[in-house]
């Protein structure tokens, strides 16, 4: 979500507005891979902020936020995911064979 100060915004600034808003949605959260993305969103995708500032809007540190931003970065969603979570690719499934294929072809034809 970008926040877009104006002038009648009084002396509420765009870091307290963000941080509420934070504040809001880490009542939704469920998954940790999602908090970690929203806590690196604004970062990656609008390049508005740095890491020190997002860390003071999340209350979190601000290594965490740089780490998490370096690893999504070099690794994308993955890199959001916990240490101790093995991602494994699965094994393609056999082919079917020719023989069988043309079989079935036959078989829609008729």
């Amino acid at each position: 979500m970008l926040y877009i100060p104006c002038s009648d915004a009084g002396s509420r600034g765009a870091a307290s507005v963000s941080t509420e808003d934070f504040a809001q949605l880490q009542l939704q959260f469920v998954d940790q891979t999602q908090w970690r993305y929203e806590v690196i969103r604004p970062i990656v995708l609008f390049t508005d902020r740095t890491p020190r500032q997002r860390a003071h809007e999340t209350d979190t540190h601000p290594a965490t936020v740089r780490t998490l931003t370096r690893r999504f970065r070099q690794q994308g969603m993955l890199g959001l995911l916990p240490e101790d979570v093995e991602v494994s690719v699965r094994a393609r499934a056999p082919r079917v064979p020719e023989a069988v294929r043309q079989e079935l072809d036959r078989l829609k034809a008729l």
